[in-house]
């Protein structure tokens, strides 16, 4: 079953439902109608660009509006009419008396009906006209020049305020200060330096958030200035904003009802008290008795004739209306503990008393500064689940709940820089330096803010889907290592692996991550992971998996020395891992250059439980959103999914494992019989050693891991829901291990019992993957079930990568070829396309192999691929089993540097040899991602054949004990149809 909505659209963000939609009006582009003279003015001889950024607080809001100057209206409405929607704002600085201000008005508004219009004047005689009459009446906005064009973004911020307040305010709780105050020049002044103070404020508590992306999405959140010239407007505030209102800031008096009134402010107050009796409230009057009488009414004081207003007004916000700090008191009022960002507060509310949490909440304080400080969801979070009445213990108790599960989720998928803290802040990525995370560390950060943003919370029940803890040493620290030991040129010179390990061992470290890798290992003492994530690794249609090293620690050793030195040798085993062979050839076979490679490394806790002396997950997993090979009614779209029991090396180095398609998780295939299950189910599983005496090669990618039997998995109670049991007496399988007799991992709870969801979350990941990458994926996943019941359980989702799915159309129809020019034909071949050209073959020799021999198979073919390849000379591979598999007696265990110049490989399965081919291995997927053609053909198949005898009659070019090189007289035709999985090769030319 597809359970994911196909029809509901992905989010990059997971607070994208509270944040997406605010400020949808974003005035780009202002029709500034003036005299050159007046626009000089406003200019500040060029300034005037800075100045509109610098006031509308840099990037946080986007880039300034473009002014375009005319010097009349008639011009301004010509504009106007060639481009109605050209235009958000036109600002008259020019046009006479006020009836041509109102004309103008009406006409842009027949022209475009959106548009707003306000005028700017200097001309005290209509400023005093318009003091002694009620600025609401007008069609249009007035202000009143300062001296200073920051007064053209206060305009521009009230335009974009007041149309964005109807759907920000009034339906998504962003916060908003009213202002009411009817005499223009008070109100400009506001605008032009009140305004700014209360965004300053907001971009101080935006300044403290660590990740970009967060500060960009959630400065459209920040506090919103309305204005309202008289009482009419005000009340009509209050019922369309009141709860989203968190300050007023009243005058005393204004117009109502047509009059100016001396008592508005008192009766505004009083109406708001009664709406919503703890709204902060600001009086400011220049009345004699006004601080008395702000007194009497409980609300803050400014006086209007202070020389230093806006100032007053700045510390007003700080200390009466939760603009600064925020602040928890004892019971007399004495100040107890002071909260400067969100991260002070989830540690004040873990750390003070009850009575004190419950005074700041019950005030309403706590939820103004957060909606303040833009965190809107958390804000809302804490008043749904809050009870409105209970003890102080009861509701700081709720308190401190929904804090910790909303800082859960908070930081899923946003890469902040690593700080000392990074552990404390349940993080889930980190990084050190500024350069690239490389491909693993952006694909494994962009998956885990897809599943923060769309993986609803219990859509897997007592299942939890989450990526591992990641630490991310961008490649700023390589290129340091790289420039400060002068290793590039030996690297990318030294064809010798164990010579650049040694050399790479020796070298330094940059002393500036020392002191951070110190603090990290000083706070984890888990087994820890660290993975390569190169610039060009995991790149779109270049995977290359598996090519680069990841090296399993431990990290368990009481001993910080022993703990960090193990840590830096690995990442410098990561850094070298670049350069070795395997490497370079891939890097080659990708039409890259080696220098153009740089590393990053991910520090990635292990998944999984301790278990005697080993450390690992129940089991692990590679699934991919498309089947090369599908059985039975699956289709290639429906994906595959390979587990084993551990680790996942058994899958990824092509080893055995179990495969299963996740829309139908009870057929498998590769178990037709029961002697199928006795012969190809996982004998032995993987693990990292926590024994100090177990310790391998420093030289080694495994050094720290090892192999066990099912023995052991058995007694250290990990097999009990991944294995059956089988019965010899009755001649079948029973599910569960409760008997007597020979294990066999065949998933029967999981898959056929369902006591874990296996398929349906490989199924939905899969498929959100997809939808995400725009492309086919692969994923690496780990499990670890519950100690004495499968549930609850944690499914990690390791990486996630694209995978190349060719669509060109070839058909392969074997009653189309001519039977004579046929020399390999197969229904089981991977991959889409022609390979011409090809003139020569390279093969295991079947009348001499021997699965005992295959290692040394492996020196003798190296030996022919590099001749091969130095000289340009691409070549057909046959042989035996599972190529890659790091297993000798499942295939010949190559890596890719030993075969890097192969354009086809055909796994020709003989009687002693007949193994499922491996989907899930890193080998078959860099394979998948080269082009590189895969044929598998069965000797007991009808229809699949390899003709031997023509391929004896060939040329020799070079022989071994088990392989030979034969040159062709004429080159052959390579064609797959990847629809069918039909392959054929025809010799000549075609």
């Amino acid at each position: 079953m597809n359970i994911l909505d196909d029809q509901k659209e992905l989010k990059l963000h997971r607070t994208e439902s509270v944040h997406r939609d605010l400020c949808s009006l974003k005035i780009r582009n202002v029709l500034l109608v003036c005299s050159l003279y007046d626009y000089y003015t406003v200019d500040e001889d060029g300034m005037l660009e800075d100045l509109l950024q610098s006031s509308c607080g840099g990037w946080e809001y986007g880039p300034p509006p473009v002014l375009t100057q005319v010097s009349s209206t008639e011009k301004a409405l010509n504009l106007i009419s060639e481009d109605p929607a050209g235009y958000q704002l036109v600002i008259l600085m020019t046009g006479g008396n006020e009836k041509s201000f109102s004309e103008f008005t009406g006409k842009a508004l027949e022209l475009s009906a959106g548009i707003k219009v306000s005028v700017l004047t200097r001309n005290t005689e209509e400023l005093n006209k318009a003091r002694r009459s009620d600025p609401g009446n007008l069609p249009y906005r007035i202000f009143t020049w300062m001296g200073n064009g920051e007064i053209l973004q206060g305009i521009i911020q009230l335009a974009e305020d007041t149309v964005n307040a109807v759907h920000d305010c009034g339906e998504k709780n962003v916060p908003c200060v009213l202002l009411v105050e009817d005499d223009v020049l008070f109100y400009s002044r506001y605008l032009h330096q009140g305004s700014q103070e209360i965004h300053r404020k907001c971009s101080m508590a935006l300044k403290q958030m660590s990740s970009i992306s967060v500060r960009k999405m959630k400065s459209r959140a920040r506090v919103k200035v309305l204005l309202a010239t008289n009482m009419e407007e005000a009340k009509q505030a209050l019922v369309d904003y009141g709860s989203s209102l968190v300050a007023v800031v009243t005058d005393m008096r204004f117009h109502q009802n047509g009059t100016h009134d001396t008592t508005a402010g008192v009766n505004l107050i009083q109406q708001i008290r009664e709406l919503k009796d703890n709204i902060p409230i600001l009086l400011q009057t220049s009345e004699e008795n006004g601080k008395e009488l702000a007194a009497e009414m409980n609300v803050g004081y400014l006086d209007k004739r202070s020389p230093t207003l806006i100032e007053d007004m700045g510390k007003a916000l700080v200390e009466h209306m939760d603009f600064g700090n925020l602040v928890f008191t004892q019971a007399n009022g004495n100040l107890a503990r002071t909260i400067r960002n969100v991260r002070e507060f989830g540690a004040a509310l873990e750390h003070s008393p009850a009575d004190q949490i419950f005074r700041s909440y019950s005030s309403g304080s706590m939820i103004r500064w957060l909606k303040i400080q833009t965190e809107l969801e958390l804000a809302s979070l804490l008043q749904e689940e809050t009870p409105a009445s209970g003890s102080p213990e009861i509701v700081s108790r709720q308190l401190r709940s929904s804090y910790k599960s909303w800082m859960a989720k908070q930081h899923r998928g946003y890469v902040t820089q690593y700080s000392r803290s990074f552990h404390e802040d349940e993080l889930t990525f980190s990084r050190m330096g500024n350069g690239s995370m490389g491909g693993k560390g952006r694909g494994l950060a962009f998956i885990d803010r897809i599943l923060a943003a769309n993986l609803e919370e219990n859509r897997f029940k007592r299942v939890s889907v989450s990526v591992p803890n990641t630490v991310i040493i961008t490649t700023e620290y390589f290129d340091e290592f790289m420039a400060g030991n002068k290793l590039k040129r030996f690297a990318i010179e030294c064809n010798d692996d164990d010579r650049i390990i040694r050399t790479f061992q020796k070298a330094a470290l940059p002393a500036t991550i020392l002191g951070d890798l110190r603090d990290y290992v000083k706070t984890v003492t888990t087994p820890v992971a660290v993975r390569s994530s190169s610039l060009l690794e995991d790149a779109m249609y270049q995977p290359f998996a598996g090519i680069y090293a990841t090296k399993m620690l431990p990290n368990n050793s009481r001993e910080l020395d022993v703990r960090f030195k193990r840590l830096t040798d690995a990442i410098k085993f990561v850094f070298a891992s670049t350069y070795m062979q395997s490497a370079k050839s891939y890097i080659r076979a990708t039409n890259h250059l080696v220098e153009e490679e740089k590393m990053a490394v991910l520090l990635q806790l292990v998944e999984g439980s301790v278990r005697g002396n080993q450390f690992y997950p129940h089991f692990s997993g590679v699934g991919r959103s498309y089947d090369f090979y599908p059985a039975g009614s699956a289709k290639p779209e429906d994906g595959v999914v390979n587990v084993a029991l551990g680790l996942g090396k058994a899958i990824v180095d092509g080893g055995v494992s179990l495969r299963f398609t996740p829309k139908y998780p009870r057929v498998l295939p590769q178990f037709g019989h029961i002697s199928d299950m006795l012969s190809d189910s996982q004998k032995k599983f993987f693990a990292v050693e926590l024994d100090n005496n177990q310790w391998g090669s420093r030289f080694s990618e495994d050094q720290y891991l090892t192999s066990h039997d099912l023995a052991t998995a058995e007694k250290q109670g990990t097999l009990e829901y991944l294995a059956s049991t089988y019965d010899a007496a009755n001649e079948r399988v029973s599910d569960g291990i409760t008997s007597y007799g020979p294990r066999i991992v065949n998933f029967a709870h999981i898959l056929k019992n369902g006591i874990f969801p296996l398929s349906q979350i490989t199924d939905y990941l899969l498929k959100m993957g997809e939808r995400a990458m725009g492309c086919p994926v692969e994923i690496e996943f780990a499990v670890t079930l519950g100690r004495k019941r499968p549930l609850p359980a944690k499914f990690s989702l390791l990486q996630i990568r694209p995978m190349v799915v060719n669509n060109d159309l070839v058909e392969v129809n074997p009653e189309k070829i001519d039977r004579k020019r046929l020399f390999c034909f197969t229904d089981t071949a991977l991959g889409n396309g022609r390979v011409q050209a090809v003139e020569n073959i390279v093969y295991v020799k079947p009348d001499t192999f021997t699965a005992s021999k295959t290692r040394d198979i492996v020196g003798q073919l190296d030996k022919i691929n590099r001749t091969l390849f130095e000289s340009d000379k691409p070549y057909i591979l046959i042989g035996p089993g599972r190529w890659g598999s790091s297993d000798p007696w499942l295939g010949i265990p190559v890596n890719w540097s030993q075969i890097c110049g192969a354009k086809v490989i055909i796994e020709a399965s003989q009687p002693n040899m007949n193994i499922d081919p491996s989907q899930g291995s890193h080998f078959f997927q860099n394979m998948t991602s080269l082009g590189v053609v895969y044929f598998t053909v069965p000797h007991n198949k009808p229809g699949t054949l390899i003709n031997w005898s023509w391929l004896d009659t060939q040329e020799t070019v070079a022989e071994t004990e088990f392989l030979r090189h034969v040159s062709l007289n004429e080159p052959v035709t390579v064609m797959v149809d990847g629809r069918s999985g039909a392959g054929a090769i025809v010799t000549g030319v075609s």
